[in-house]
């Protein structure tokens, strides 16, 4: 790269987080283009003309303008530098045959979230396509930023992350990778592997087992509110009993011990840690007052069963830890949809990870392939 050169940034999606992403990463200064598939070209018919995302922050308003706006991939990635991928979990498959196409050496992609496992899938499909070795590739625990479009030109920002995770796969590539992630975003951490950020993806217990749980309230109902509404004494019970399950993976790992409710303290979504889980997600402000699905085919369901709590069972699976909530979680959740999520969802074989020991797994997450 020419020394003085503004880096270019290729934000993937059209959504909140992509219009939130694309627009705080242009007012640092980087030139941003956005693109996003045919399928989704009216979500950018709205800036198409003046290039200009509004962000409302803290009650003022700031005007980002992007370098370029196209549905044409191999335009926008023939320029890029870094292509982050703002996109839900159950497009990543599809996206990373189609983006491979156009990477070129010394690009990085970062998956901006992971979801759970997101980096090792998009890292098998570059893998077993030869591509494996030309780009770098990474994942952030979470989107920065808690945040909705509120017109179609403008996002709202609620939260800004006091600590978001971030590793390259595989993580001796953090070195090179991390200084370069970390400049996108305030408050990034170095994790000490892609899983450590996977494993602490909150939506794989806030999102899906509220929803299974209040599936009769939550179906049809308008004045639903995930939180307010699900989050009682007893489903905090049975969170806690989840959320050691997914702890024991990451212990299994070497990973910081984290709760689920730490976690959400520390990036800022609860005040401060209470006594119990559910003191602590009903001392949320925002998680409170926060809308919620008024229909079970949501990806709430749809997406952090398949994409988010799997791939935590196909890991532990593979670690020889018992985990009978988190699978009757999937069997249950796969029964109310009527979707085989056992085999729809992000699985062992599609994490490349299969048939690996424990010693395996932690020398993959290291070296790669």
């Amino acid at each position: 790269m020419v020394e003085g050169k503004k880096q270019k940034v290729c934000v993937i999606g059209s959504g909140n987080g992509a219009f939130t992403v694309a627009a705080k990463v242009a007012l640092r200064g980087y030139e941003v283009i956005l693109w996003d598939c045919e399928e989704f070209e009216d979500n950018l018919q709205a800036i198409l003309e003046s290039k200009t995302i509004i962000v409302e922050e803290n009650g003022d308003c700031k005007q980002a303008y992007l370098y370029k706006i196209t549905c044409n991939l191999e335009e926008a990635l023939n320029e890029a530098d870094i292509v982050l991928v703002v996109i839900p979990s159950f497009a990543f498959e599809t996206t990373a045959h189609k983006i491979m196409r156009y990477m070129h050496e010394g690009q990085y992609i970062f998956l901006c979230a992971g979801s759970t496992g997101g980096a090792l899938q998009f890292a098998k499909i570059f893998h077993d396509a030869g591509m494996g070795s030309k780009v770098k590739l990474g994942e952030y625990c979470t989107l920065p930023y808690g945040c909705k479009k509120v017109a179609p030109n403008k996002v709202r920002i609620a939260t800004i992350l006091k600590e978001n995770l971030f590793s390259a796969f595989p993580a001796k590539d953090n070195p090179e990778v991390f200084p370069v992630a970390a400049t996108l975003f305030d408050n990034v951490l170095q994790a000490n592997d892609v899983m450590e950020c996977s494993l602490n993806n909150g939506n794989i217990l806030s999102h899906g087992p509220i929803m299974l749980l209040n599936a009769a309230h939550t179906d049809g109902n308008p004045n639903n509110y995930h939180y307010r509404d699900g989050i009682t004494p007893a489903t905090a019970r049975l969170l806690d009993k989840m959320d050691e399950e997914r702890m024991a993976v990451g212990d299994a790992l070497g990973h910081p011990h984290v709760t689920l409710a730490q976690s959400y303290v520390r990036k800022g979504y609860c005040p401060k840690l209470e006594n119990t889980t559910y003191e602590t997600l009903r001392g949320s402000r925002d998680f409170m007052q926060s809308a919620g699905p008024t229909s079970l085919n949501h990806r709430y369901m749809t997406e952090d069963i398949p994409f988010s709590a799997l791939p935590v069972v196909a890991l532990g699976r593979q670690l020889g830890i018992s985990m009978p909530l988190m699978e009757a979680l999937i069997t249950l959740a796969s029964g109310l949809m009527d979707m085989d999520y056992w085999h729809l969802g992000r699985t062992a074989e599609k994490l490349g990870i299969a048939g690996k020991s424990k010693e395996e797994i932690e020398k993959f997450l290291q070296l790669g392939y």
